[in-house]
């Protein structure tokens, strides 16, 4: 019964941040029919008349003025209508794989006792698994949705045809992509990893330097964005800057060496508070809200453009301050 409530009320709205952005972009700039021949029949349908076909019906629903507004954010926001609409559906996917999944496990042998309950009933375990391969798919279909839309209207193919050329398309943002496909990579390692480890229990010296190893792909990506190896010193306590005599520290090849350490402090850190209750999700609930927080400091340069005179810019002089 709840998790047809639990359907019932997030299906829907994720479903809506999902595929009602990409709509107005199709609204907004059409389907050009040399570029996409298999939608001739949609855009004769929906597009060609004058107000079109899908005008007519998102009329219904939302006013132009909103749409506009809805367009603006998620011009402003690149993706982030679809990362709200895939997490509400990943929430439901999650909790409905688990549910199917967690007495296969028990009848597979991947079970234990809770050491913080008296009772000496077996649970199921390795369940991270399910909840990691609804993630990995959502990350897939994250993609589609990011760098497939009216957005890239100014893309341009750098060749008459294919012919292996692995510049792609002129103006797409390639590095960004390939930055995004590089953290899969990584996250795809210590996901079977985890597996790996419940199934024949891998021991410390050798779990140990996986992560550093999976962690390559993303500092290969790092390296070649040219992204900067200095640190900033913290100005408290006071005499840091001033025994170092400077407050950027240049790390150079460290650096390096640094973000391979976190990323397996970060696989480790979370692992090893598993057998307690509610820290591990609590630690996790913890570091997300931290990164939202961060990143409200540094939001998207594009956010700043053309901003509707009636929005409020309080929300974005707070952020810079």
């Amino acid at each position: 019964m709840s998790s047809l409530i639990t359907a019932a009320l997030v299906l829907p709205l994720g479903s809506i941040a999902l595929l009602f952005p990409p709509l107005l972009q199709l609204e907004a700039s059409g389907l050009s029919k040399p570029n996409w021949p298999p939608f001739e029949f949609l855009s004769l349908l929906f597009l060609e008349s004058q107000p079109s076909l899908l005008t007519r019906i998102l009329n219904v629903f939302v006013s132009p003025d909103q749409r506009q507004a809805i367009l603006y954010y998620d011009d402003a926001f690149p993706g982030l209508f679809a990362a709200i609409g895939l997490s509400l559906v990943g929430f439901w996917a999650t909790s409905i794989a688990i549910s199917n999944t967690k007495n296969v496990f028990h009848a597979r042998g991947f079970k234990g006792r809770d050491l913080l309950k008296n009772s000496p009933e077996l649970i199921p375990e390795s369940l991270g698994l399910p909840a990691a391969a609804v993630y990995m798919a959502l990350l897939f279909l994250f993609i589609p949705f990011r760098y497939f839309s009216s957005r890239l209207q100014g893309v341009y193919r750098t060749g008459d045809d294919w012919e292996g050329r692995m510049d792609g398309r002129g103006g797409f943002p390639h590095h960004e992509l390939a930055s995004f496909l590089s953290a899969l990579l990584s996250f795809s390692s210590a996901i079977i990893l985890g597996f790996l480890d419940d199934v024949f229990d891998i021991r410390w010296r050798y779990k140990l330097p996986i992560p550093i190893i999976s962690s390559i792909p993303l500092l290969m990506i790092y390296y070649a964005g040219g992204g900067g190896t200095s640190v900033v010193v913290p100005g408290w306590p006071s005499f840091l800057r001033s025994w170092l005599r400077s407050s950027i520290v240049e790390l150079g090849p460290l650096y390096y060496i640094y973000m391979s350490l976190l990323s397996t402090f970060c696989t480790n850190s979370i692992n090893i508070l598993a057998g307690i209750n509610g820290v591990e999700v609590g630690q996790a609930l913890v570091i997300s809200i931290s990164l939202c927080l961060n990143d409200l400091l540094y939001l998207d340069s594009r956010a700043d453009l053309q901003l509707p005179p009636q929005l409020s810019t309080a929300f974005w002089s707070c952020s810079k301050s």
